[in-house]
């Protein structure tokens, strides 16, 4: 045999032995890197829910396989932060092939939730090694609930006798789910200047949160001291978006007289 001859068995061996070598790999790869997609599909068998806070509402989970083998996958279900699965939030659920799964699901609505806005209940499936295969989304929306009370605090105020100033407080308790527009009118009738301004009347907006409490406290100052009078009044309105509250509130003003009686 030649030196050309034998060249040629060599690089015929090598080369089948490459190819060999790297159909390993690849099978290897295969087994241990099989991302391939998943014939599966996941969804809300209802898209979008309306619904109150602290409810319960129900709904289901269709799982569809076109895959020619068994598959296992985990279900996954995450709610928004004070909300409650009733059950687990991880199952590990097998689809046969070529046949689909419902899976119920019954979700809690946490207590303090705003109105009008859009939340989400996501479902995932993952395989063994935590990777996301699909999502399902379902879109829960909160309605809007109205519950506003507007309280004057205190009975008659009292003008102080040397500066001819006083404060009255107004609360208002927002018990809706969601933040609410207010606005204040204030009238001192000519005599009263509202806050250090000299204006006699005022006009004030405001926003209080949900679920919350919240108290607004303003001071008056009498702009002539009218010897012949003693009780002022200022005009209060109180408007929301659906309903106007008013009433007058008054302050008396204290005589600086001092009488010192002695006795005989």
């Amino acid at each position: 045999m030649n030196w050309t001859n034998k060249k040629y068995i060599y690089l015929l061996i090598t080369n089948i032995i490459l190819l060999v070598s790297s159909n390993r790999l690849y099978a290897q790869y295969y087994i241990y890197n099989n991302d391939t997609p998943k014939k599966i599909n996941i969804e809300f068998l209802r898209h979008s829910i309306e619904v109150k806070s602290k409810q319960v509402f129900f709904n289901a989970i269709k799982i569809v396989s076109k895959s020619n083998q068994q598959e296992t996958f985990n279900l996954n279900l995450t709610v928004p932060q004070g909300w409650n699965i009733i059950g687990n939030e991880k199952v590990e659920i097998t689809v046969p092939p070529l046949d689909s799964l419902i899976v119920p699901v019954r979700i809690a609505v946490g207590t303090q939730v705003r109105g009008d806005i859009g939340y989400s209940v996501i479902a995932s499936l993952t395989d063994t090694r935590g990777n996301t295969i699909k999502n399902a989304y379902c879109f829960i929306k909160i309605p809007h609930e109205y519950s506003i009370k507007v309280k004057f605090l205190g009975g008659i105020s009292y003008l102080d006798p040397s500066s001819l100033t006083s404060e009255f407080s107004i609360q208002i308790l927002n018990s809706g789910n969601r933040e609410e527009p207010i606005n204040l009118y204030f009238d001192g009738k000519n005599h009263l200047a509202i806050e250090s301004a000299d204006n006699t009347t005022a006009t004030v907006d405001v926003s209080i949160p949900p679920f919350s409490d919240t108290v607004f406290t303003y001071r008056v100052r009498l702009t002539e001291d009218y010897y012949d009078k003693k009780l002022y009044p200022v005009s209060a309105i109180v408007k929301t978006t659906y309903s106007t509250t008013e009433k007058n509130i008054w302050f008396n003003k204290l005589d600086s007289k001092y009488v010192n009686h002695i006795s005989s």
